[in-house]
C-alpha cells in the first residue's frame, strides 16, 4: 500500500521539523544565559573594581604631589587652599577605601556601586580641577 505524501503534509512536516529545532535552540540558550549570567555581574564587579583602583591610584599620586616642596604655600590664601585641597583627597581616598570594602564583601548592588563610583569620580574631578588652579596660583607667588 503506497500512500501517497501531498506536499502540504510534507511541508507541515518541515515547519514542524523547524519548530522543534527552534524550540531545542531557544531552551539551550535559556541554559547557557542562567549559566552565564552570575560570571557577568562577577565580571561586572571585577571591572568596577579595577576603575576604583586606578582611580585610588590617582588619588595617591596627587597626594605624594602636593607633599613635594615645589608646593609649598607661599602666602596665607595658598595654605588655606592647600589644607583644604588635602582634606578633601583625604576624604576622597577613604571614602574609596570603603566602596572598595563594600564592593569586595558585595555588600551593595551593581546599580548601586556604580552610582556611588560616578558620585566619587566627580568629586575627582572637582578635586583634579581645584588643585590645578593651586599649583598654577603656587607658580605665580
Amino acid at each position: 500500500m503506497d500512500v501517497k505524501v501531498s506536499k502540504y503534509d510534507r511541508c507541515q512536516e518541515e515547519i514542524y521539523k523547524i519548530i522543534r529545532i527552534f524550540n531545542w535552540v531557544f531552551y539551550v540558550k535559556q541554559k547557557i544565559m542562567e549559566i552565564t549570567a552570575p560570571n557577568t555581574i562577577t565580571k561586572d564587579f571585577d571591572q568596577l573594581v579595577i576603575h576604583l583602583e586606578r582611580n585610588h591610584t590617582c588619588v595617591l599620586r596627587l597626594t605624594h604631589k602636593l607633599a613635594s616642596y615645589k608646593y609649598e604655600p607661599r602666602n596665607y590664601e595658598c595654605f588655606i587652599q592647600l589644607r583644604d585641597l588635602r582634606s578633601g583627597l583625604q576624604v576622597l581616598a577613604e571614602d574609596q577605601m570603603q566602596l572598595f570594602d563594600s564592593i569586595q564583601h558585595r555588600d551593595t548592588s551593581l546599580e548601586n556601586a556604580r552610582k556611588d563610583i560616578n558620585r566619587i569620580l566627580r568629586r575627582f574631578r572637582e578635586l583634579e580641577s581645584v588643585m590645578t588652579a593651586y599649583i598654577l596660583e603656587a607658580k605665580n607667588c
